[in-house]
This record gives structure tokens, sequence and C-alpha cells, in this order.
């Protein structure tokens, strides 16, 4: 089969999230299973084609930031205009929703769309309190339109799919849950590997991801004084891009709230994996305390390396662990029963232990390989109308 991924994070470059992990492995498990792999994406300086592996890249031009909308826009044409270059070397085409990267193409599809549920833009704007402005009101337009227009629609958790389609009024039935997926493997691998000088010998809880309001930060910041208070040897270290809250930023929100503790607190920009996995396996207690999730990549992660991990109910994290077994779920928004959960995790050692080596298991599940498989049955669902098209179509001639 010939895939086309599209994704505009792709690595190496300036910003790898969890799309671009996500496209990532899978298009390298795709490839391990024999089909052929494209993904287009963009990257600095002409257009060019790379190879990683054996998958195929065609690196675009940037988006342009000075005008957000016309940007997003012209991305997408861009987009659809390279699929439409490379004519009939695609059996199917497969873009997450963010930024309808895929929005121009599913105008006119040429072979079948699947578009992959991340996070709309709208959900997190939401998530963040923030007002909508044109340029979100243009994206989520750009959003629904792509995921309505596509042959096939995926999304990593039943949560997830569930919230879209009764806000998009998309039939639930459309919509096949397909969890995301990790290189288990080389996650694992530095499970043995020491971080850098500055976290070895530390005694810390960790937070990683982006320090923004959807994340929980501020519930994990009202949290801290109490644990820190009665755990003076403890650290907590922060590993993410600091975004605005509250007037200020998230950062200040966290010293703000932890005043008295400031010399305790560790805060570190976003790291490469190579540079982060060794950080979050030596980490006595992982917390991410998240207002809603999707799925998030950070608690798979966490559990592959097997660690302990401090996660909220009523999202996509419940598809994810079992509250007590292989992670603990405390109630989004609450920062007492956050704190009570911290406090109670780390005088109960032996406990955490054993979540963490069930967390590690349970996350064999999500290995790369079985999911990519899955997806290739998906898609060949898909593409059986189509070849039974083409077939009539030759038998009546």
């Amino acid at each position: 089969m010939n895939i086309c991924l599209i994704s505009q994070e792709y690595p190496p470059g300036r910003h790898v999230g969890g799309i671009a992990t996500y496209t990532h492995n899978v298009a390298h498990a795709l490839s391990r299973l024999g089909h052929f792999v494209h993904v287009i994406t963009v990257g600095p300086g002409a257009p060019r084609i790379e190879m990683d592996e054996a998958v195929v890249i065609h690196r675009g031009p940037e988006r342009d930031l000075r005008f957000r909308s016309l940007g997003y826009l012209l991305h997408s044409y861009r987009v659809a205009r390279e699929i439409s270059r490379l004519r009939d070397l695609f059996d199917i085409v497969q873009a997450s929703e963010w930024s309808g990267e895929a929005f121009w193409y599913s105008l006119h599809p040429r072979v079948p769309l699947v578009s992959r549920l991340a996070t709309p833009s709208y959900l997190v704007e939401r998530l963040n309190s923030s007002s909508k402005s044109p340029t979100s009101r243009i994206l989520n337009f750009m959003e629904r339109v792509q995921v309505k227009n596509s042959a096939g629609i995926i999304s990593s958790t039943s949560a997830l799919a569930r919230v879209v389609s009764d806000d998009w009024r998309i039939q639930l039935s459309r919509v096949k849950v397909i969890p995301n997926s990790m290189d288990l493997e080389w996650i694992r691998s530095f499970k043995s590997v020491m971080p850098t000088a500055d976290f070895r010998g530390l005694n810390y809880l960790l937070y990683y991801g982006r320090l923004e309001e959807r994340k929980g930060v501020h519930i994990l910041a009202r949290a801290l004084p109490q644990v820190l208070q009665k755990h003076p040897e403890l650290r907590v270290v922060f590993v993410g891009a600091n975004h605005q809250y509250a007037g200020g930023s998230m950062r200040q929100y966290v010293l703000d709230q932890c005043a008295a503790f400031a010399d305790r607190l560790v805060f570190s920009e976003s790291l490469p994996q190579a540079e982060l996995f060794p950080i979050v396996a030596q980490a006595r207690l992982v917390v991410l305390p998240s207002l809603w999730e999707a799925f998030g990549f950070v608690c798979l992660e966490t559990m592959c390396l097997g660690r302990p991990v401090i996660l909220t109910s009523g999202s996509g994290f419940e598809e994810i662990v079992e509250d007590g077994v292989s992670g603990y779920l405390v109630p989004p928004g609450d920062d007492l029963a956050l704190q009570e959960k911290i406090l109670w995790c780390l005088e109960h050692d032996e406990h955490d232990m054993r979540v963490g080596r069930a967390a590690e298991d349970r996350a064999s599940k999500f290995d790369v390989m079985n999911v990519a498989s899955s997806l290739v049955s998906y898609y060949e669902s898909l593409l059986q109308p189509t070849r039974a098209a083409v077939t009539a179509s030759w038998i009546t001639r």
C-alpha cells in the first residue's frame, strides 16, 4: 500500500509535539510492515526530498507566521498541491485535524482521506479559557470541514471521539478508535541512561509538557506548598515551554504559589527526547494534572519507563491506566485531592514501585507495531469500496 501522512511537525524540527511523535512512529512502523510511506511536512530552506530510513520526506516551505489565518490556508493549499503533483502515487492520505492541514485536499480528494483527531483548536481554547479570535474561527472551520469531508475518521480514545462527535454533529459510528502508540523498545532503552549532571542525585517530582492552563499546571502549583513543607528533601522539576496565565506566565504563577520554596523548584525549557527520557526515568513520581486530555503521550512515555504517574479522571487518561493498579487518578481541577494523592504516594514507595511495574506492562498494549497493524486493517476497509468500484467499471466495459 502507498500511504501519505501529512504533518507540519516532523523531527528534526523546531517543535516536536504529539503530532510529530505520532507521525514519526507510525510512518516507520508502516514502513516495517512493508508499505511505502511518504510524509508531507515543512522545513527551513528550499523545498526538498529527504529519506528517513525507508520513509520519504517531502519538506515544503514553513508556514508564514506573519499572517496567521492566511498562513494556515496557504499551507493547506500547498499540501493539496503537493499531493496533486505526486498524482497517482498514493492509495490513502492521512492527516490530523489540527490546523486543517488537509482542508484544501478534503474539498476534492483523489484518494480516501483519513482524519486523525488530535485535539481540535476549539477544544484547546475552551480548556485554556481563551477568547475566540478571527484566526481561531477560521481554524475551527478548516478543521471541522476537513473531518466531515473525510472518508475515515480515527480517534486515539473514545473520550475524544464522543466530545468531537457531539460538538461537530458527526455520527459517533463514523469514528474508529485506534489508540496512539510508541516505539516502546526505543523509549525503554533510556531507563539505564543517567540524566544530565543537574538532575543526578536529586529526589524530585516531575511535570513535563506545556506549562499552560489546560495541562493543570496551576492546580499543581496550588497543591505543592504543603507537599514541599512536609518533605524538605524534595525538589519539583518542570520541563516544558512557558505559556501565559492570569495576566503573566504560568512559570511565574508557580513561583508565586510556592514562594517560600522557590529554591526547590527547577525549570527547564522543552528538551529533546534523548535528554528528557533519562530525567523521566529517574523521577520519584510524575504528575500530569490535565483538566482534560484526549490521550496524553507524556502519560504513555512515563509508563514505558516504569514510573508511577498521577493523572486526572474524566478524559482519555482513564482509557490508558487503571486507577491504583497502573497509575493514579484524581478529579481534575481539585488541588486538595492532588495534594493528598501526592503525599500518599510519597509515603507508600513500595506500592508506587508495584504501580510502576504494572504501568510498564500495560504500556505494551500501545506498542507501535500492534497499532500500525490495526491502522492498516482500517485503511483496507476504506479501500474495499473503491477497489470494488474499479473492478465493476472494468467488467462493464
